[in-house]
């Protein structure tokens, strides 16, 4: 049976959140499959060239100048999805987010692990526990303010996330059935 390494990451480099670091873990456990949160469309698009690289596009491709491994975007197309939610004042909401002290020390606290820890603190529990608290502040704040229009922008957002992870999972699952039957 085939073992799915899961690896979380940033998409923009950040001191030790880097493509170098990444390509090292992917030496490190020599993946036959890499799975990559990014749509068929833009996943191409950074390979091409038509569109900039990010963290993970520019460790998989140092990756496949060393050995030949199948890529495998596993993302919806949220761009089309996320579109609305951003004309429709997501931006006004975030800013809502960012006036609340606990929010920004919430963000700091990722951000500066992010960059120093990396990918150690990525893939831990205290990176979950502190996702997992940031959610919980916006919540917060939202109710709070009692915006409804916040509240439903907040509730789309969070409803495409859990879409593209869905996604997600049915593809990795779809995959590895077909693998195991192989």
């Amino acid at each position: 049976m085939k073992e799915i390494i899961f690896i979380g990451s940033v998409h923009d480099e950040i001191g030790a959140s880097n493509s170098t670091e990444l390509f090292k873990i992917f030496e490190s456990i020599s993946p036959d499959v890499i799975f990559i949160e990014f749509d068929t469309e833009h996943y191409n698009g950074m390979i091409s060239g038509q569109y900039l690289d990010k963290l993970e596009t520019s460790a998989i491709k140092l990756y496949l100048a060393k050995k030949k491994v199948r890529v495998v975007p596993v993302d919806l197309n949220w761009y089309p999805i996320m579109e609305p939610i951003m004309e429709d004042g997501f931006r006004e909401m975030t800013k809502t987010f960012y006036q609340n002290a606990k929010f920004i020390r919430s963000i700091s606290y990722f951000s500066e692990h992010s960059e120093m820890v990396g990918f150690k603190f990525l893939n831990s529990q205290d990176c979950l526990e502190v996702l997992d608290y940031k959610q919980n502040i916006e919540r917060e704040i939202l109710d709070k303010y009692g915006n409804d229009h916040f509240n439903n922008l907040y509730t789309r957002y969070r409803q495409m996330h859990h879409d593209r992870e869905m996604e997600m999972l049915k593809i990795l699952t779809i995959l590895a059935r077909r693998t195991n039957t192989e």
